[in-house]
């Protein structure tokens, strides 16, 4: 009775979360401007620490919506994210609202990750009235899918979280979008284009980006770990925030896997060894209540692994030297 009529009121309350989510965003981008005084002073490192809690802080808005009135419900296995080591984590990307939904993993493995934790988000997010203000403020990294320009993006972030003296974990999707059924189309003609198993359910990655990320990362020694998180939705998918907000559609159950692969930062560390390592992951499968396993929905093993394909893409012949060709 009760789930009925709330199944009834959805829309309303999908509304409530996008005007709540609005206004405390715009409320804390006033809270933030009042702190800028720190910058002027050249107290930088200050600033950055209070925005970073402070943007968690904010984080529980929509963490505790999701959880508490949407009633959404976050499972996490495998390895835990270290919150006081530098970090790449990489995740496959089902929809535009998977960096979201993993606050809440993070919040549950160790709430201090959420102010540790640094996503790559398309650029046109950072126009978003005060969310985009307040992303900005945590420095997120908002990418143009322009390599040339991208690689900036990654080179000054990096150095500018190096010069702050604190440890970052790094969210990346190196297929660069969601699955839609347009990328899926178009992935499927790149398989097919150049001979390659086609996948169903993912995207062949973009390897240029996380090359120059990674690259930049151990250059500047500023990586301990990568962390692989394949995420699954074992009952219903939401593709977008129009889904959620408009219709009050949400996840009723998300999954995410966690394995870290270890490797040697150093002049004798060769990112061929990183690469071969994810290959060797095993395919993970994770299983949600009432339902077949993952990989009914996600897949994860895909061509055995879906890192394996950026080793194949990145070439042997690039592991040498040279920047690898990026994919559609």
């Amino acid at each position: 009775m009760l789930r009925s009529l709330f199944n009834l009121i959805r829309p309303l309350i999908g509304w409530i979360f996008g005007i709540t989510i609005l206004w405390s965003s715009l409320f804390g981008a006033y809270i933030i401007s009042t702190f800028l005084i720190l910058i002027i002073l050249g107290r930088h490192t200050t600033w950055r620490s209070f925005m970073d809690r402070s943007v968690s802080f904010w984080m529980m808005v929509p963490i505790g919506f999701l959880e508490l009135i949407f009633g959404m419900r976050v499972r996490v296995s495998g390895d835990e994210i270290e919150y006081d080591k530098p970090a790449l984590i990489i995740m496959n990307h089902r929809t535009r609202l998977d960096w979201m939904y993993m606050w809440s993993a993070l919040y549950q493995m160790n709430p201090w990750l959420i102010t540790s934790n640094k996503i790559s988000l398309k650029a046109q997010l950072q126009s978003l009235p005060g969310a985009g203000f307040g992303m900005s403020a945590a420095h997120f990294l908002f990418l143009q899918r322009n390599m040339e320009k991208d690689a900036v993006t990654f080179d000054s972030a990096i150095d500018y979280y190096k010069s702050m003296n604190n440890n970052y974990q790094l969210l990346l999707f190196p297929e660069g979008t969601d699955k839609s059924p347009w990328t899926t189309t178009k992935s499927l003609e790149y398989a097919k284009k150049h001979g390659l198993k086609p996948l169903k359910h993912l995207l062949y990655p973009r390897v240029a980006g996380f090359y120059h990320l990674l690259t930049k990362m151990r250059e500047a020694n500023f990586v301990s770990y990568v962390y692989d998180i394949s995420i699954a939705y074992p009952y219903n998918i939401v593709q977008s925030e129009v889904d959620l907000i408009l219709k009050g559609d949400c996840p009723r159950e998300v999954h995410f896997h966690i394995k870290k692969i270890l490797f040697v930062v150093g002049k004798g560390g060769h990112l061929r060894t990183i690469l071969l390592r994810i290959q060797a992951l095993q395919s993970k499968v994770l299983y949600g209540e009432g339902t077949t396993s993952v990989e009914e929905h996600t897949r994860t093993d895909e061509a055995g692994n879906r890192k394996a394909i950026l080793l194949l893409l990145l070439d042997v012949r690039h592991l040498g030297g040279g920047v690898p060709r990026d994919v559609p």
